[in-house]
């Protein structure tokens, strides 16, 4: 068993996809007669009854990559802000706890085998590290997870909350995704707004 050091993608893969995803947004844009809107804004595409599209594609796509800032300014998305907060301001000493937690429990795996270490909890971890910003973080993000959870289990509030997410709330009127690995017919699915937030 190793220990997962990067749970994102590399900044390469990160910009090849980016890459990629514009390519596709050319596609859908020729196919509609349309053109591919500059700029960070949720709309890729707008066609010639200024109609806006968000257009995605692949296995997995994001839907939303928001700061701080950005996510406490929102109307619905602002319920992730605890989430957010979790983290310490100060990057670095959480870089720094992070590795001391990787390395504990690369040395415990090496002391106390496979399966022993995979059953080491949080608690455990925290209680021989004493001050540690990375596992404090850790029971910050499960506890607001938890509460985050219980909201939007609220049909009205998961609807605004995708609302937003998806749509930027009234920006958007059509949500686009390129099959290439379900059914991997290659087509762009086309969903308008009222149908994918149906309750």
């Amino acid at each position: 068993m190793s220990i997962n050091r990067r749970r994102a993608p590399s900044g390469k893969i990160s910009s090849e996809k980016k890459k990629l995803g514009h390519k596709k947004e050319e596609i859908f844009a020729k196919l509609i007669n349309g053109n591919v809107k500059k700029g960070i804004q949720k709309g890729d595409v707008i066609d010639k009854q200024k109609m806006i599209y968000s257009v995605k594609s692949g296995k997995k796509w994001q839907i939303f990559l928001y700061t701080l800032t950005r996510i406490s300014q929102c109307l619905n998305l602002s319920i992730l802000k605890p989430c957010l907060e979790s983290f310490p301001d100060d990057y670095d000493s959480y870089e720094k706890d992070r590795i001391n937690c990787i390395s504990f429990k690369e040395a415990h795996l090496n002391n106390y085998g496979k399966d022993v270490t995979k059953k080491l909890s949080n608690d455990e971890v925290k209680n021989n590290l004493e001050d540690n910003t990375y596992i404090d973080a850790k029971y910050k993000l499960s506890k607001n997870t938890v509460i985050i959870s219980k909201l939007l289990s609220d049909k009205y509030v998961l609807k605004e909350f995708y609302k937003e997410a998806i749509f930027n709330n009234d920006e958007v009127d059509f949500l686009v995704i390129k099959d290439t690995h379900y059914k991997k017919d290659g087509l762009f699915k086309v969903f308008i707004k009222i149908d994918v937030l149906k309750v």
